[in-house]
């Protein structure tokens, strides 16, 4: 089921910003767009701890340097 107005972020957006607004709307994926084109979509998944996080790779961190 597509939404008719879905909500969507900047590419400038904070990684934060993302997880807030998916986690407020209840919904897994959240649409990155650039100059009134998708150019990428964040998922729920992409701030999984079972994962190389979102959050790490913003803040120049990789999974092995937390182990």
């Amino acid at each position: 089921v597509m939404t008719t107005d879905p909500k969507w972020l900047p590419p400038e957006a904070r990684p934060d910003e993302a997880l807030q607004l998916m986690l407020k709307g209840r919904f897994r994926h959240l649409p990155v767009c650039d100059e009134g084109k998708v150019s990428g979509v964040v998922s729920i998944r992409d701030f999984s701890p079972k994962s190389s996080s979102l959050l790490d790779r913003f803040r120049g961190k990789s999974a092995a340097a937390r182990d």
